[in-house]
């Protein structure tokens, strides 16, 4: 997909993104990883794991998960994409319909892009050596993330990750009646 933006487009796809989609969003400081550590960004973190995190070329995965972002730039783009009023989607209903209705028969579990379930809830997840995050969209108007600098081997740890944005959401029983952003 990268490339075919940058063919249409004739900008690079991580500019074409921040112009047109991140940008216009609020969203002002993702940017695509680099590869090594010496290539970290202003404010990106290191990242831990086992064996080394700085041993794949990020920047080549650019439109498949090469991003950095925060959660609140995730949350951001989020809410640009939730079927909520407001602020207002960057996409059509019927394409985000199309998003998160339409699942293969192997996985009705995955539609495209999303993970998602009767609820009806979607949310994303990713995980590379060094780093392992979350975004989530409840049914009832909620949007969070989760960003963490280090993967553990450990197989119930993003689990246990999504088990604590849920508590947290669970504990708190007087929301914000404003925007946080």
């Amino acid at each position: 997909m990268g490339r075919i933006i940058e063919k249409k487009t004739g900008k690079t796809y991580a500019n074409y993104l921040k112009q047109n989609i991140l940008t216009p969003g609020g969203i002002a400081n993702m940017d695509i990883g680099g590869n090594t550590l010496a290539q970290r960004k202003a404010n990106e973190v290191k990242y831990y794991a086992p064996g080394d995190p700085y041993n794949m070329n990020v920047t080549r995965m650019d439109a498949h998960g090469g991003w950095i972002a925060s959660p609140i730039d995730l949350v951001r783009f989020l809410v640009r994409v939730d079927r909520f009023n407001a602020p207002s989607d960057i996409l059509t209903t019927a394409s985000i319909d199309e998003m998160i209705k339409t699942t293969p028969q192997s996985n009705n579990g995955y539609a495209k892009g999303w993970n998602v379930n009767a609820t009806p809830n979607y949310w994303h997840n990713g995980a590379l050596p060094g780093t392992i995050a979350e975004m989530v969209r409840t049914n009832d108007g909620f949007c969070w993330a989760i960003v963490v600098n280090t993967r553990p081997t450990n197989d119930q740890f993003a689990g246990k990750m999504d088990k604590l944005m849920w508590d947290i959401r669970g504990a708190i029983s007087k929301w914000p009646g404003h925007d946080l952003f």
